[in-house]
């Protein structure tokens, strides 16, 4: 198990909002959310100094059609900054999911946000299934809130309204059970720190500092305790993010738009 630094893994988030050219409301509400639910002490005096090197790094380029390489290397750089410790670490697939999250938080989840995030997965080492999975659990979360959103507004009688919205809400309890569970999953392997690919600007990558035999004798204590700091977190995002509408202020019962692409018909990663 691989896993990152938090105030890493915010500046990778707010790469990811700038994938597609354009950071908007929904997606800075998200970010800010996920922020203060990782790091509610420290995350609102790092933030402004995150989003600066974040800029800074956008702006480095030579050409603007550089932007796409740009937020890779300021991506695979935060990537670099691994840790061993549940209190100040996320998982790679919590690290996706979250990203996902913010992906899905306005009406458009777009093919530069999708390439993005495959570029995670990839240098991480989730399995494709994985992340497709997480992928659908989120797509249709979209549909069955916009369902909810739709017939909540209807003007049938609440008698004939009410059964179905407990169905759907039963749903979507079964969506965030299958997310949970998905990502919990990835708890159970050894606490490790991986070699990510090299590329032309970032080639230093920390090692483990600790020996495979301590290792081993360790990770019962942090697999507990990271266990228990990530489901805790998981839970209390699930309900505060997940169960948002994913509806653009203005733009009722628009339902969340996936952009059409070769690698969403194919489902390759």
């Amino acid at each position: 198990m691989v896993m990152f630094s938090k105030s890493s893994a915010i500046k990778t988030f707010y790469y990811l909002m700038s994938a597609d050219g354009a950071v908007t409301a929904d997606e800075l509400d998200c970010f800010d959310s996920i922020g203060r639910e990782f790091d509610a002490d420290q995350f609102d005096t790092y933030k402004a100094e995150a989003i600066t090197a974040c800029e800074a790094q956008l702006a480095s380029g030579i050409d603007e059609e550089d932007s796409y390489e740009l937020i890779l290397e300021g991506i695979d750089k935060e990537l670099a900054h691994q840790s061993d410790s549940a209190e100040n670490g996320i998982t790679a697939r919590f690290l996706v999911w979250n990203m996902l999250v913010i992906a899905f938080s306005n009406t458009e989840y777009s093919v530069a946000e999708r390439k993005v995030i495959k570029h995670i997965v990839r240098v991480t080492g989730i399995e494709k299934s994985t992340f497709l999975e997480m992928e659908q659990i989120m797509k249709t979360n979209a549909a069955v809130l916009a369902e909810l959103d739709w017939i909540q507004k209807s003007s049938r009688p609440y008698t004939e309204i009410r059964p179905i919205v407990d169905e759907l809400e039963r749903r979507q309890q079964s969506i965030i059970q299958c997310a949970q569970q998905l990502i919990a999953d990835e708890l159970y392997t050894p606490v490790v720190k991986a070699a990510l690919p090299e590329n032309k600007v970032y080639t230093e990558v920390k090692r483990l500092e600790d020996n495979i035999a301590k290792g081993t004798v360790d990770l019962g204590h942090r697999t507990a305790d990271f266990t228990r700091t990530a489901a805790a977190n998981f839970g209390r995002q699930a309900k505060k993010l997940f169960g948002n509408k994913k509806v653009a202020s203005g733009k009722d019962n628009q339902e969340t738009k996936v952009v059409p692409n070769e690698d969403t018909e194919n489902q390759e990663v």
